[in-house]
Protein backbone atom coordinates (compact mmCIF):
# COMPACT_ATOMS: atom_id res chain seq x y z
CA UNK A 1 0.00 0.00 0.00
CA UNK A 2 1.52 3.19 -1.24
CA UNK A 3 2.01 5.92 1.64
CA UNK A 4 -0.62 9.44 1.01
CA UNK A 5 -1.01 12.50 2.54
CA UNK A 6 -2.80 12.20 5.94
CA UNK A 7 -1.65 8.77 6.72
CA UNK A 8 -0.28 8.35 10.02
CA UNK A 9 3.31 6.58 9.82
CA UNK A 10 6.18 5.51 11.80
CA UNK A 11 9.66 6.38 10.38
CA UNK A 12 13.02 4.92 11.01
CA UNK A 13 16.21 6.33 11.61
CA UNK A 14 18.20 3.35 10.89
CA UNK A 15 17.40 0.36 8.39
CA UNK A 16 18.49 -2.39 10.94
CA UNK A 17 17.49 -0.77 14.15
CA UNK A 18 13.83 -0.41 15.25
CA UNK A 19 14.36 1.09 18.33
CA UNK A 20 14.88 4.73 17.23
CA UNK A 21 11.88 6.11 15.04
CA UNK A 22 9.70 9.26 14.96
CA UNK A 23 5.79 8.40 14.30
CA UNK A 24 3.33 11.54 12.56
CA UNK A 25 1.23 12.42 10.01
CA UNK A 26 2.36 12.69 6.43
CA UNK A 27 1.17 16.05 5.47
CA UNK A 28 3.12 16.64 2.25
CA UNK A 29 6.18 15.57 0.05
CA UNK A 30 8.79 17.75 -1.03
CA UNK A 31 8.68 19.08 -4.66
CA UNK A 32 9.82 16.38 -6.70
CA UNK A 33 8.25 13.85 -4.73
CA UNK A 34 11.48 12.00 -3.33
CA UNK A 35 10.73 12.69 0.61
CA UNK A 36 7.61 12.32 3.03
CA UNK A 37 7.08 15.63 4.78
CA UNK A 38 6.01 14.15 8.28
CA UNK A 39 5.08 16.47 11.03
CA UNK A 40 6.81 14.96 14.11
CA UNK A 41 4.00 13.82 17.11
CA UNK A 42 6.43 11.09 19.25
CA UNK A 43 9.70 10.65 19.07
CA UNK A 44 11.58 7.16 20.20
CA UNK A 45 15.74 6.71 20.51
CA UNK A 46 16.51 3.56 22.19
CA UNK A 47 13.29 2.59 22.79
CA UNK A 48 13.26 5.74 25.23
CA UNK A 49 10.38 8.35 24.33
CA UNK A 50 10.72 11.83 24.41
CA UNK A 51 8.23 14.08 26.24
CA UNK A 52 7.70 16.53 23.22
CA UNK A 53 5.82 18.92 22.46
CA UNK A 54 7.39 18.58 18.68
CA UNK A 55 7.17 21.59 16.21
CA UNK A 56 9.15 20.28 13.65
CA UNK A 57 8.96 18.02 10.57
CA UNK A 58 10.98 14.91 9.53
CA UNK A 59 11.53 14.29 5.75
CA UNK A 60 12.58 10.87 5.30
CA UNK A 61 13.12 9.19 1.76
CA UNK A 62 9.95 7.85 0.05
CA UNK A 63 9.52 4.18 -0.10
CA UNK A 64 11.70 2.47 -2.93
CA UNK A 65 14.15 4.86 -3.37
CA UNK A 66 17.31 4.04 -4.24
CA UNK A 67 19.99 3.26 -1.09
CA UNK A 68 23.60 4.56 -0.85
CA UNK A 69 24.95 1.44 -0.18
CA UNK A 70 22.09 -0.22 -2.77
CA UNK A 71 18.63 -2.07 -2.75
CA UNK A 72 15.96 0.54 -1.53
CA UNK A 73 14.08 2.45 1.02
CA UNK A 74 11.34 1.07 2.99
CA UNK A 75 12.03 2.81 6.57
CA UNK A 76 8.23 3.93 6.64
CA UNK A 77 5.30 2.10 7.66
CA UNK A 78 1.67 2.90 7.74
CA UNK A 79 0.80 2.66 11.46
Amino acid sequence: MQIQIGDRVRSFDFARDRDCYVEGVVEGFDMDGSRYRIRIENKVWLNEADAGPFDEYACPPVNGSPCLGGGVTAFVELM
